[in-house]
């Protein structure tokens, strides 16, 4: 299997844990499985970054993969491609989405503390 099939199929495995999970702890593994995917392999970085712009610019419902994965990777193109799209939709269905897309670009994204990931360990 091609690293792009790869990309593809570890993908559609994280949207599909996602649109059938009822908590984060239900697709992360699938969100991890595909961001450890890309940060592993260089030569799908573009790839991917295409398949989230597509993915911004189809937008009208979860984007909790693309949350998962921008809040580490902060690719430009992503953050840019979402801004132009909530600044030219007019569909609160397209907006909020992205809105919380948007947020996850940041340090202190409230959704961080939901993902094993990121969420903060008690001091011992």
């Amino acid at each position: 299997m091609s690293p792009q099939d790869r990309l593809a199929r570890l993908y559609n495995e994280a949207r599909r844990a996602c649109e059938e999970g009822i908590s984060t702890s239900d697709f992360e593994p699938a969100a991890a499985a595909l961001l450890d995917f890309i940060q592993a392999s260089p030569e799908c970085v573009d790839a991917a970054s295409r398949l989230f712009v597509r993915q911004v610019m189809e937008a009208g419902g979860s984007t909790e993969v693309l949350d998962y994965c921008m809040h580490e990777l902060r690719w430009s193109e992503v953050r840019e491609a979402a801004r132009v799209r909530v600044a030219e939709s007019e569909d609160w269905r397209i907006k909020t989405p992205l809105a919380s897309l948007l947020a996850a670009f940041e340090d202190d994204w409230p959704d961080a503390e939901l993902y094993e990931r990121w969420r903060a360990r008690p001091s011992s």
